[in-house]
Parts: C-alpha cells; sequence; structure tokens
C-alpha cells in the first residue's frame, strides 16, 4: 500500500515520477531549491540565511522553532525567517515529501507591493499557510525549476511579494545604527576575506572596535543571525560552489578553512539538509539514494 502511495507522486510538468533535488537557476540568483522526496529521516538544527517557504506535498511535517512545535500537513506551506533555526520531523513517522525554496531577503522586499521604506526585517506572524490556489501555483514554479522549464520571473515574484505581505510583519530598524551598520558591514568583508581562515567572534569584534556582546547583538539585529552562524554559512556557501565546480569534498573543506571533514559534513548538512557527497552527486545529474 505504501508503494503505491510513492508511485502516485507525479510531477505537475512531466507526468513521471517525483525526484529528489537540488540547486538553483542560473538566470534567478535570488532562488535555491531543494525537494525532499519519500523522506523519513529527521532534520535537526537546520538554517539558512534565505527567507524560506517549505511546501508540503506528502505526509505531515512537524517544525520545531524554539521549542515550539508547527504541524504542517501536505497541501499546506510553512514560512520560515531567515537565520531562523528549525529542526523537520515526521510527525506520525511516515514518509513526508517537500520543496523547499530559499529566496534572498533583498529580493523579497523588491517584490512586496507598498512596501514601506527603510524596513528591512520580514518577522513571521501567520506561519502556517493552507491556500490551495497558491500552494498549486508554487507546486507549479517549483518543478519548472526541478526539470530546467521556464516560467515567468516577474509572476512569481507577484506570489511571493503577495503572500509575504499577507503573512509576514515589515519591521524598521528602531534606531539609527548607521555607526554600528558601518563596523557590522567591515566585519562582514572580513569574513569573505578570511574564509580558508575562520575568525573568533572575539577578534572581530576587536578589529572593527566594538566589544565582544555589542558585537554579537549588533550583528544579529543587521545581519539577521550571529556573526558565527553567518561565518559558517560564508564559508559554506564558498565550499558548495567549489563543489560544483569539480573539487574534491576534501579539498572544498581545506579551502574553507574545515580542518576536519566530518565537521565540514555536519555543518553542510545543517546548512542545506544534504550531505556534501549528495551535492556532487546532484550537480553531476545523478539522484542519490536518500
Amino acid at each position: 500500500m505504501e508503494k503505491k502511495e510513492h508511485e502516485a507522486l507525479k510531477c505537475p510538468l512531466t507526468g513521471g515520477p517525483l525526484k529528489q533535488w537540488f540547486g538553483a537557476p542560473p538566470d534567478k540568483p535570488y532562488l535555491e531549491v531543494k525537494s525532499v522526496v519519500h523522506t523519513t529521516r529527521p532534520y535537526e538544527e537546520l538554517s539558512h540565511h534565505a527567507f524560506s517557504i517549505g511546501v508540503i506535498i506528502e505526509g505531515e511535517c512537524l517544525f520545531r522553532f524554539d521549542q515550539t512545535d508547527c504541524l504542517v500537513r501536505a497541501g499546506e506551506m510553512v514560512l520560515i525567517e531567515g537565520g531562523r533555526p528549525y529542526s523537520s520531523y515526521s510527525a506520525d513517522g511516515g514518509c513526508r515529501s517537500y520543496h523547499l525554496l530559499h529566496l534572498e531577503p533583498s529580493w523579497c522586499l523588491e517584490n512586496i507591493e507598498d512596501a514601506p521604506p527603510g524596513h528591512s526585517d520580514m518577522t513571521v506572524i501567520r506561519r502556517v499557510i493552507r491556500e490551495p490556489q497558491l500552494f498549486a501555483s508554487l507546486l507549479w514554479v517549483l518543478e519548472a525549476v526541478c526539470c530546467d522549464h521556464f516560467y515567468d520571473g516577474m509572476e512569481f515574484g507577484r506570489i511571493i511579494g503577495s503572500l509575504i505581505k499577507s503573512n509576514c510583519r515589515l519591521d524598521k530598524p528602531s534606531r539609527d545604527f548607521s555607526e554600528v551598520h558601518s563596523k557590522i558591514n567591515k566585519a562582514r568583508e572580513i569574513i569573505h576575506n578570511q574564509v580558508e581562515c575562520p575568525m573568533r567572534v572575539m577578534d572581530l569584534a576587536r578589529m572593527v572596535g566594538l566589544g565582544r556582546e555589542g558585537f554579537i547583538r549588533s550583528f544579529q539585529k543587521s545581519v539577521g543571525v550571529s556573526p558565527g552562524i553567518y561565518q559558517h554559512c560564508v564559508r559554506l556557501l564558498e565550499a558548495r560552489r567549489l563543489l560544483g565546480e569539480g573539487a574534491s569534498i576534501a579539498e572544498a573543506a581545506l579551502a574553507t578553512g574545515y580542518v576536519d571533514q566530518s565537521h565540514f559534513h555536519r555543518m553542510f548538512v545543517k546548512f542545506f539538509a544534504s550531505t556534501p557527497r549528495q551535492y556532487t552527486l546532484r550537480k553531476s545529474g545523478q539522484q542519490p539514494k536518500e
């Protein structure tokens, strides 16, 4: 019985079986998609720098945010702020299938109609969305990405902008952090230039002229994630780029400052919900086993 249910999952575009996929359209740098099919595997302590939307197409998913559980069923969507840590499990122990799209926050803001100027923070106020027509539209776009088919990027932007406007609060920074922002931007520049040699948070704070605790608070407010998470994100994005260009897993790990490959493996899974090997196989056109 379970096998027949799995076989019933079809791609809306091709009519063929739904496949696990991970990637990003080269002409749309604001979008990245990960799809997972028929998994029972739990994913713990995931996070992504981008604003994320989960589109559940099979089973029941239990998302956990700060010890609070959120049940999302097939046909529903879940909204996740950029940098928000969460875990994902099968609610009933059965299989679940879903797409996750990761969207650059700046692109999201550009597509929100009548967005107030100066507002940069998107806070989710309604996390689980059940709107069949919107669900169908997003599913079609995601399948188009996975199957390398054309889709209307402007219409997609309008859909996402409307979704965020209806279910998120746009916040303005509580006060002017212009001088602090300048120092935070300097810290970000240092992080990007030191990918192969990660720095301690204390050293980063000292280099930009801030105390450790004040630096961490200001960085979190300005960027949306802690300096430690941001540094891992920058390093892992570079590692993933290297893997996509043909570097071995060991080469990518060393080039981004991960001397311990097991640590590299754990962090890659934590940020991308995919092992380095799964990613390299998908980039080469192969479909790794779950």
